[in-house]
C-alpha cells in the first residue's frame, strides 16, 4: 500500500505544509523530482496571516476552526519524546489525516487572498521553486576541513590561557585572587572593588558585567579590551570551532545546517541547527572560520 502511495506522488499536484521538510521526509523514499503546487506555510508567511513560522494548527484553528492533534500529544516531548515508528498506528493515522485535511481546505483560501494581495506571483515563482532548492541544499549538505578546526581549537586554547593568565596576575597584583573570567560576581569584584573603575547598572547579584558596560569601559584599564577579546574568542570557539565537527553527519561526511525560509519579518532566510549565517565577516578570526568550509 505504502509504495503505490508513493509512486503516485511524482507528477501528481502536491500540497503540504512545510513542503521543504515534507520534500526532505519523503526523498528517504522517493528520488525522483516532486510537484509542489501548494504550501500552506509559505502562503501564509506571505500574508502575514501566520506571522514567522506559520503553524499549520493556528492556521486550521484560525480559518477552518478546525483543532488539529498537537504534536507532542502523539510523539510526547522532552524526555518522553517518541519515534514515530514506536506510536500508535490509529492516533498517527488520524494526526495525518487531519493535517492533510487542513492543508487541502486550506489552500482555496489562502490562495484567494494570496490573489487579492497580489502576492500570487511571489508565492508561485519564487518563494515555491526555492523550498525545493533549499531543501535539496539541506540534502547535500556542506563539507568541513575538520582537522583545520582541530588546529584552530588549539591555537584559540592558547590564547586564551594567556589572557587568563594576565588577568590572574593582574588580580594577585591588587591583592585579589585568580578568578573565573566566565564568572560575573568574579569579574564584578575584581572590576569595580580592586581596581575602583566606574560602575555601571546594578543587576540582582551585583553589577552588570555586560558587553556593553564593559565597552564603556575600554578605555579605562587596559585589562577590558584583553576580557572582551577573551568573551569573542570563547563564544566563536565553543559555537563553531568546537561544535561544527561535532555535527559532521557520519553518513557522509557533511554538516546539515537547516535553511528556515518563514522565519524572519524581512523576508531574509536565516539558519539553524547549527547558525552558520551568524559567523562573524568582518574579523580575522571569523573569516579563519569561514575558510573551514570547503568544497567537496
Amino acid at each position: 500500500m505504502v509504495e503505490e502511495v508513493l509512486a503516485s506522488l511524482p507528477g501528481s499536484d502536491l500540497s503540504g505544509h512545510d513542503v521543504k521538510e515534507n520534500e526532505l521526509a519523503l526523498r528517504q523514499f522517493e528520488d525522483r523530482p516532486l510537484q509542489w503546487a501548494f504550501s500552506t506555510s509559505l502562503a501564509a508567511y506571505l500574508l502575514g496571516a501566520g506571522a514567522r513560522d506559520p503553524r499549520l494548527e493556528d492556521l486550521s484553528r484560525d480559518f477552518l476552526g478546525l483543532e488539529l492533534m498537537p504534536s507532542d500529544k502523539l510523539l510526547g516531548s522532552g524526555r518522553n519524546l517518541r519515534q514515530p515508528s514506536a506510536t500508535d498506528v490509529a492516533d498517527a493515522a488520524t494526526y495525518a489525516g487531519l493535517r492533510a485535511t487542513a492543508c487541502f481546505q486550506l489552500r482555496p483560501r489562502l490562495a484567494a487572498e494570496m490573489r487579492n494581495l497580489g502576492v500570487d506571483y511571489l508565492f508561485h515563482e519564487i518563494e515555491l521553486p526555492l523550498a525545493r532548492v533549499l531543501a535539496a541544499m539541506e540534502s547535500e549538505g556542506v563539507a568541513i576541513d575538520v582537522p583545520y578546526l582541530g588546529e584552530m581549537a588549539v591555537e584559540l586554547n592558547g590564547q586564551l590561557q594567556e589572557i587568563e593568565a594576565e588577568v590572574a596576575t593582574l588580580a594577585e597584583e591588587t591583592g585579589g585572587t585568580r578568578i573565573n573570567l566566565n564568572a560575573p560576581q568574579q569579574l564584578a569584584k575584581l572590576l569595580f572593588e580592586d581596581l575602583r573603575l566606574p560602575v555601571g547598572k546594578r543587576i540582582k547579584t551585583g553589577y552588570s558585567t555586560d558587553a556593553e558596560t564593559l565597552e564603556g569601559l575600554r578605555d579605562k584599564h587596559p585589562i577590558i579590551g584583553r576580557i572582551l577579546e577573551h568573551r569573542q574568542l570563547s563564544k566563536l570557539k565553543s559555537t563553531y570551532v568546537d561544535s561544527l565537527p561535532l555535527l559532521v553527519d557520519p553518513r557522509d561526511g557533511r554538516v546539515h545546517t537547516s535553511l528556515n525560509q518563514a522565519a524572519t519579518a524581512t523576508g531574509r532566510l536565516s539558519s539553524s541547527n547549527p547558525n552558520l549565517m551568524n559567523i562573524p565577516i568582518r574579523t580575522e578570526l571569523g573569516q579563519r572560520i569561514r575558510r573551514a568550509f570547503v568544497a567537496g
